[in-house]
Order: C-alpha cells, then sequence, then structure tokens
C-alpha cells in the first residue's frame, strides 16, 4: 500500500512544481493558490509588484493603500476579479486600471473615494459587476460608464449624490441591477431608464425623493423589484407603474402618501408583494386593488386610517381575500373617528364604517297656533353622523336638554324625549307663546331649527283635535284678524261699519309708519329680502323683518361650533325677530311676546332704537 501511495505523492509535487514554474513565485505578503492571489489585511501602501501574471482572482481588500496611480496593476491582463473593498482609497488616477481587458467584476465599495474621474473606467468593456458604495461619491460625470455594454449590475449606494445626470446609462443597455439607496438626490430624469430595457432590479430608497416623473419608468418592461420606500414622495403619477407587468415586488413605505389614484395598480398584475405602511394614508379607494390577482403580501398599517364609509370597498376586498394574504393587519388600526381608534381594520363591522355628518334638521322652520289648554307637541326631526343629540331652548331663556330643565323659571309644563327630539307642551296658555329653538348638536356641527307657538282665542282655533302637532301644521287653522272682523260684519249697522273702515284705514296707517320708523331706524339690521316686501299690511297684519348686522347672520351657521358653546350660541340665535304689528279695529298695540324678544335681545345690538322707544312712537 506504501508503494501507490508514494507515487501519487510524487505525482502531486510534481505538477505542483510546474504550476509555480509556470505562474511565478507568489509574493511573501500575499498566499496563493491555483489563479487566485489573496493579499487581504496585510496592511498594504503599495500594489504587490510582484504577483504572478497568471493571476484571475486578486484580493486586496482590508489595506491602506489611499490611492491607486496610471497602470497599478500593469502585466496583470488575465485578472477577472479585483477587490479593493475596504482599503482607505482616497482617489485613482485616470488609467488606473489600464490593461485589465478581461476584468468583469471590481469592487471598490466602503472607501473614501469623492470624486472619480470621467475616463478611469475606459477599456474596461468586459466589466459586469461595479461595486461604488459607501463612499464619499458627490458627483458622477454623465459619460462615467461609457464603454461598458456588458454591465450588468452597479451599486454606488450610501454616498453623497444630489444629482444624476440623464445621459448615466446611455451606452449601458445591459444593467440588470441598479443600486442607488441612501444617496441625496431628490428628482430623477425622466429619461434617466429609457436606455435600459432589461433591468431587473432597481434600488432608489432611502433619498429624499419628493416626486416621480410621468414616463420615468417607461420601457422597463422586465422590471421585477422596484424599492422606493424611505423617501419623501406625496404623490405618485396615475400611470407611473403603466407597462411594468413583470413587477414583483413594490415598496412604498416611509413616504408622504396621503392619497392614491384608483387605477394605479392595473398593470400590475403579477405583483406579489405591496408595502404601503408608514404613509400618511386615510382612504383609499375601495377597486384600487382588484387586478392584483397574484399578491401574496400586503402590508398598510401605521397610516392614519380614517375608518369610515370610504374604506367600505377596501374592508369587502380584505375580507375576500384574507385568506390567500399575508396582510400584516395586525398593527393596520384606525386612528379616527374617536370611537373607532385602535381599533382593527380587518375585525372592524361593517356596519361601524359610516360616514360622519353634520346634523341636519327635518322641516327647519314651522309655525302654528293653539288655543288655552291644548296640548302642543314640537318635533324636531335630526339626522346626523354620529346620531346627534337635541337641546330646546324657550322663549323664556330656559334651556331643556335631556329630561332636565337647566333653569325652570318657565317650563314647569314642558316635558322632552330626548330619543326623537320631541318637545311636548301641556296645557299651554298665552305665557307659552313664543319662538322655540331645538338645536341638534354632534361632533361635526350644530343645526337649528325654529319652532313658533302663537295662542289664540278659543273661539277661532282649530276644533279638530286638543293636541296641535308641529308635523301637521298644514291642518292647523290660522285664522286672520281679517277673518275675525269679518264673522261680526253681519251684526254691525252701518254706522258701526263706517266706523271700522275708518278706524282699519287709521290702524293700517299706523302699521306702515310703524315698519318705515324700524326700517329707518335699525342702522344695524340687514336689507330685507325683495320677496317679502309685498307682504306688508296684508290682511290687517304688518310684518317687517328686522334680521341684526352682517356679523351677526355670519354667526348664525353654527355647523362648526363645538357642543361645548352652544349656550353662548343661543345668544346669538334670540336675536332673530319678527317685528309683528297688530291691526286691531279699536287699538293698535304690539303683541306682549314680540316686545319681549325685542327688548331682550335687539336693544344690545340697536341701542338707539330700543324697540320700547319705537313702540311709544308707533302708538
Amino acid at each position: 500500500m506504501e508503494g501507490p501511495r508514494a507515487h501519487i505523492l510524487v505525482i502531486l509535487l510534481e505538477i505542483y512544481l510546474v504550476s509555480v514554474a509556470r505562474t511565478g513565485a507568489c509574493p511573501s505578503t500575499c498566499a496563493c493558490f491555483g489563479t487566485t492571489a489573496d493579499c487581504r489585511n496585510r496592511g498594504l501602501t503599495e500594489i504587490p509588484p510582484d504577483i504572478p501574471p497568471s493571476v484571475t482572482i486578486l484580493r486586496l481588500s482590508g489595506n491602506r493603500f489611499a490611492y491607486l496611480g496610471n497602470n497599478s496593476f500593469g502585466g496583470l491582463t488575465n485578472i477577472r476579479v479585483l477587490r479593493l473593498e475596504l482599503s482607505s482609497i482616497e482617489s485613482i488616477a485616470e488609467e488606473a486600471f489600464i490593461g485589465l481587458y478581461q476584468l468583469q467584476e471590481l469592487n471598490l465599495h466602503t472607501n473614501k473615494l469623492e470624486t472619480l474621474p470621467a475616463s478611469v473606467f475606459d477599456g474596461l468593456q468586459r466589466l459586469k459587476y461595479l461595486y461604488l458604495q459607501v463612499n464619499r461619491l458627490r458627483y458622477l460625470p454623465a459619460d462615467l460608464f461609457n464603454g461598458l455594454s456588458e454591465l450588468q449590475t452597479l451599486n454606488i449606494g450610501k454616498n453623497e449624490i444630489s444629482s444624476i445626470p440623464s445621459e448615466l446609462f446611455n451606452a449601458t443597455g445591459n444593467l440588470k441591477y441598479f443600486y442607488f439607496y441612501f444617496n441625496q438626490i431628490t428628482s430623477l430624469p425622466v429619461t434617466l431608464f429609457h436606455g435600459v430595457s432589461e433591468l431587473i432590479s432597481l434600488h432608489l430608497y432611502g433619498n429624499f425623493l419628493t416626486e416621480l416623473p410621468e414616463g420615468v419608468f417607461d420601457g422597463l418592461i422586465k422590471l421585477r423589484y422596484l424599492l422606493l420606500h424611505q423617501n419623501s414622495l406625496t404623490s405618485l403619477p396615475q400611470n407611473i407603474f403603466d407597462g411594468l407587468s413583470e413587477l414583483q415586488i413594490l415598496r412604498l413605505y416611509s413616504n408622504n402618501l396621503a392619497s392614491l389614484s384608483v387605477d394605479i395598480f392595473n398593470d400590475l398584475r403579477n405583483l406579489e408583494e405591496l408595502d404601503l405602511y408608514a404613509n400618511i394614508l386615510t382612504h383609499l379607494p375601495g377597486t384600487i386593488f382588484d387586478g392584483l390577482t397574484n399578491l401574496r403580501m400586503l402590508r398598510m398599517y401605521n397610516n392614519p386610517w380614517v375608518c369610515d364609509c370610504r374604506l367600505h370597498g377596501i374592508r369587502s376586498w380584505l375580507d375576500d381575500n384574507s385568506e390567500s394574504l399575508d396582510l400584516g393587519l395586525s398593527r393596520t388600526n384606525c386612528l379616527s373617528p374617536d370611537h373607532l381608534a385602535d381599533r382593527s381594520l380587518l375585525t372592524l363591522p361593517m356596519e361601524d364604517l359610516v360616514c360622519a355628518s353634520p346634523p341636519a334638521i327635518y322641516v327647519p322652520r314651522i309655525s302654528i297656533n293653539a288655543s288655552n289648554g291644548d296640548d302642543v307637541i314640537f318635533e324636531c326631526n335630526a339626522t346626523g353622523v354620529p346620531a346627534p343629540f337635541v337641546n330646546w331652548l324657550l322663549p323664556c331663556g330656559d334651556i331643556i336638554s335631556g329630561n332636565v330643565s337647566e333653569f325652570r323659571e318657565c317650563s314647569q309644563n314642558a316635558a322632552f324625549l330626548p330619543e326623537i327630539g320631541r318637545l311636548q307642551l301641556s296645557s299651554v296658555t298665552s305665557d307659552d307663546e313664543g319662538t322655540y329653538y331645538c338645536a341638534a348638536i354632534n361632533s361635526e356641527g350644530i343645526s337649528i331649527g325654529v319652532r313658533t307657538l302663537e295662542i289664540v282665542s278659543i273661539a277661532y282655533a282649530s276644533s279638530s283635535s286638543p293636541d296641535v302637532s308641529s308635523d301637521k301644521a298644514t291642518s292647523t287653522i290660522r285664522p286672520t284678524v281679517l277673518e275675525i272682523e269679518r264673522s261680526q260684519t253681519s251684526q254691525l249697522n252701518v254706522s258701526s261699519i263706517v266706523a271700522f273702515i275708518i278706524g282699519f284705514i287709521s290702524a293700517s296707517l299706523v302699521c306702515v309708519i310703524s315698519c318705515a320708523i324700524i326700517r329707518h331706524s335699525c342702522a344695524c339690521k340687514a336689507p330685507r329680502p325683495a320677496e317679502d316686501a309685498g307682504q306688508q299690511c296684508n290682511e290687517g297684519f304688518s310684518t317687517e323683518l328686522c334680521d341684526v348686522s352682517q356679523h351677526e347672520r355670519e354667526n348664525r351657521s353654527l355647523t362648526s361650533q363645538s357642543a361645548n358653546t352652544f349656550h353662548g350660541q343661543y345668544e346669538d340665535i334670540e336675536n332673530r325677530y319678527i317685528c309683528q304689528k297688530e291691526a286691531n279695529t279699536e287699538s293698535g298695540y304690539v303683541n306682549r311676546h314680540v316686545i319681549q324678544e325685542l327688548e331682550t335681545g335687539y336693544t344690545s345690538l340697536c341701542p338707539e332704537t330700543s324697540p320700547k322707544n319705537i313702540y311709544e312712537k308707533v302708538v
């Protein structure tokens, strides 16, 4: 057995000696095996001069070269892989790599390079892999990669580059993988990638991109990986991903995207992973994911989702695809509305996804008549999301909320059903006359309804029912003074008729004069709408709308006010009046409740034209 073993060892020794004779001796600072010279981490400051010319793989990483001069690798024409990473290189001469015609991989990552000569890579026509990441490069010459027609992988990540020349890839038609992460670019030339139709993977994350020009990815029909996360994108063009039918992974997380167009993903039928988390999305179109039939992973958490009716479509799609998707929805929670905060979108009942809306009161203004002793019902039918609660302001100033009156000065006969917003008055008297305001309030605003009650003589009030409801105002009989007088006319003699006519004409004149004085005196009132003018002194009534200033009218719109300021808002509401002069055959007078309303509110707005002074002038 020893004979054959000894023979084999002799043969191997002869092969080794022949190899050494052919390749030359290995430098003392390196370790050589085959055609590989390993000179890593030797503290070298210069390239060893005696590297065998047969070497195809030269490893020089982890040294301290600082500078690579011209023809630094003279005679090493067979080198295919040159590794110079982590070698503290600060600059490279224009012809440092001259003669390396067989070079396919050049690794210069993690050095201190700030610039590169435009022609430094000239002659490297077989170069396929170029690694320049983690340097201090701030600028790339437009023709830096000219002649690198075989280049497939280019990594320039983690530098300080703030712009990219649009011509950078004009001569790199075979580029497949481009890494440009964590630089400082804010925009991309629209034609930058138009000459690299073979591109498979594009890494642009960690920059300061605020927008992408429409068409920047046109022609990238083989692109599979597009990484745009950790930028500052605020929006995306509607057609930005058109034509990217082979895309499999799209990462858009950690941007400032507030919305996405409904058809932005339409062409991505092969997309498997989509990352949208950590943006500022509040809603998404309901059909935005419909074309993503191959999607396997969708991450949308850490967005300020507003869980309302605008997420109905998305929620339905998630329900339909939850079994085939890794949704990563454990943190996809609602931010608002408040009552749904921190609730998971995936588990939220569909009926909770409703849109908030300010209150609206059905039939905002109603007037009814009633007789002494009648029971009166005021309805305040309000809608809104969240469901509004209703308060009532009575003519005397009492505010009723829920089943409790806050003051109870004049509302002893009032009962309130808050569930339906109904106010019931039992056995009304003339003290209950006036304007009742209902306020429907929710988080979105306030809506005001006006209900007016007038007590008439029992002989002329409606006898159809003792209960009078504001929802049945059309069935209420509202006799005018003229109608009352007509019912008495048959009992009057001729002289009485003449006296009546004279008195009526006098009262009408007083009515006209009072309207004129009020119109002239109220310097702060707004112009009366033209369509109301024709109603003056109609059938024995004189009605003048005494609006207050433009500032007060603007304050009437309480939709955006908080419920906490509700009581204060009533002070503005109370300043809305109907200045009414009632003509009577025996004497002219202003209704008691009208005088009361004018005294409590209008005087503060028109102090020089106090209603009492106007009344004295008229009467």
